[in-house]
């Protein structure tokens, strides 16, 4: 009954607004157009501390990737950080998302500066089970259900790996963005070059409780760290970095 109401609803908000979509003022002196099925992103203390990070750090002509871009709520402020000249690239495998993520962009007139893909990020290129519930929440996850989400059945999604899809696109990012749901090893064993090569600065919001082996995971991770020169930085205050829920910024050792 909750989806059939937030549909409706979301839909007269369309109407009202001639598809011109919400006001979203994200930043001093910054307005953004969105569609009324994220309306909740307005929200002024969602990821603060992640959005101050990144709002100081972005410089114009930035490439971004953003891996579980999700509805856009960092690809719209990325590509604004990023202007003129920059660019963003952002995935999001979930088909109900995406559709709000297209109309994010669509509605600010930022498509020739984002690309968005159809696809999820691993360790290797391959297909991948996506479970969503065919909304908008955040919680859709690949190869198993999200314990916080009723997922309905999976659809078949194609995955790439960070390395070689930047490799063939000729993209030397400057920033990757990575929420996967549990899936963040796999999608930062993808881009083990790019972290070891470059100068990428990475964050990823990390969800240890997703994990099916929280100790040999957290071993994995900090394994990959070390071959990669990179370190954990807690952005958000959490005191056991691959436990608990939060963001971390792989600074370089």
């Amino acid at each position: 009954m909750h989806r059939v109401f937030e549909s409706a609803y979301a839909g007269a908000l369309r109407v009202l607004t001639a598809g011109r979509g919400l006001a979203w003022q994200a930043d001093e002196g910054t307005t953004f157009r969105i569609d009324p099925r994220c309306r909740w992103i307005r929200d002024p203390g969602y990821e603060a501390a992640v959005v101050s990070y990144l709002r100081g750090a972005v410089r114009p002509g930035d490439c971004c990737v953003d891996v579980g871009a999700h509805v856009g709520f960092y690809v719209l402020r990325m590509a604004n950080w990023s202007a003129p000249g920059g660019r963003v690239v952002a995935f999001e495998p979930n088909p109900a998302a995406r559709a709000v993520l297209r109309s994010n962009v669509a509605l600010n007139d930022l498509r020739s500066r984002v690309t968005i893909e159809a696809l999820a990020a691993g360790a290797a290129a391959g297909t991948a089970s996506l479970f969503h519930s065919g909304e908008t929440s955040g919680l859709s996850r690949l190869e198993a259900p999200n314990p916080d989400s009723a997922s309905g059945r999976p659809v078949v999604v194609d995955v790439i790996a960070l390395d070689a899809y930047c490799a063939d696109a000729g993209l030397r990012p400057d920033w990757i963005l990575i929420d996967a749901e549990g899936a963040e090893l796999s999608v930062l064993e993808g881009a083990a070059g790019l972290l070891r090569e470059s100068p990428v600065q990475v964050i990823v919001e990390m969800h240890g409780s997703l994990w099916s082996d929280r100790t040999q995971t957290a071993s994995r991770f900090e394994s990959l760290l070390r071959l990669c020169g990179r370190r954990a930085v807690p952005l958000t205050g959490q005191r056991d970095l691959f436990a608990d829920y939060g963001t971390i910024v792989l600074a370089r050792s």
